[in-house]
């Protein structure tokens, strides 16, 4: 994506988000942070705090009933 957005090439842009944000549409949280290779660096106290303050961003990771992100 950092070559095309160098290159200015708007619509291959798009279209390389449209189909990332396709495939990360229904991983939990641990899941895209595995994906993306995201280290977890929130204590496990912090964590249940901001899951608590923002419950509706993680509803989904409820949701999800398998290791591949199907539902």
């Amino acid at each position: 994506m950092i070559a095309v957005n160098f290159l200015d090439v708007p619509d291959l842009l798009k279209a390389i988000a449209r189909a990332i944000a396709q495939e990360i549409k229904y991983m939990s949280t641990e899941q895209m942070r595995e994906y993306f290779g995201i280290e977890n660096d929130f204590t496990p106290e912090e964590e249940k705090k901001i899951r608590e303050e923002n419950g509706w961003a993680h509803e989904r990771d409820a949701d999800c009933d398998s290791d591949d992100g199907a539902w």
